[in-house]
């Protein structure tokens, strides 16, 4: 089989109480509260995604209705948003607040150093494939395929991806968590 990683991760930017690294370090009882009132502040939450409108719509309203924070969402190739994040980067311009898309454009933005290394609670709860060693990015897609030797995907192997992809559905519940802490 082969597996094909999406992630979500935070993209320093400009934060007026605390720096970048405070916020994504940040912990203790008030943690979510004073993120959502930096965000607040802010006035928007800026998503760089290469994830389908009606997913990342859904995911926004859940959001929104949460925490009652306002989301954009700027959908792109993988390519197109590690490309305009450099791009905006190398301009010291910060849009984007967050990156969710394909694992190895991440970690290209991660060699680049241009991702915040976040540190949340929730990560704990995902299955173990999702909160990468590194901590730079989470998971929050992965494609199955059978393999390309000509292997054909039994009835076993079909099973054990179903329930891979419901461990998965896991980690997709808790993006919504995962974005404030």
């Amino acid at each position: 089989m082969s597996a094909a990683l999406c992630a979500i991760a935070l993209v320093p930017g400009n934060a007026a109480a605390q720096t970048i690294a405070e916020l994504a370090g940040a912990s203790g009882p008030d943690r979510t509260q004073r993120l959502i009132d930096g965000a607040r502040r802010e006035g928007n939450l800026m998503i760089y995604s290469s994830m389908t409108v009606p997913d990342m719509g859904a995911i926004i309203a859940a959001f929104t209705a949460r925490y009652g924070v306002k989301a954009q969402h700027w959908r792109g190739s993988s390519e197109d948003i590690r490309n305009r994040v450099t791009r905006e980067y190398a301009g010291n311009r910060f849009d984007a607040d967050l990156a969710e898309t394909a694992g190895p454009d991440m970690e290209a933005m991660m060699r680049e150093l241009l991702l915040q290394k976040v540190t949340t609670p929730v990560a704990q709860e995902l299955i173990p494939q999702a909160a990468l060693p590194h901590g730079q990015w989470i998971a929050t897609r992965l494609s199955l395929s059978p393999d390309a030797a000509g292997v054909g995907m039994d009835h076993r192997l079909s099973r054990a991806a179903a329930i891979r992809v419901g461990e998965l559905r896991h980690v997709t519940e808790h993006v919504v968590h995962a974005i404030p802490g």
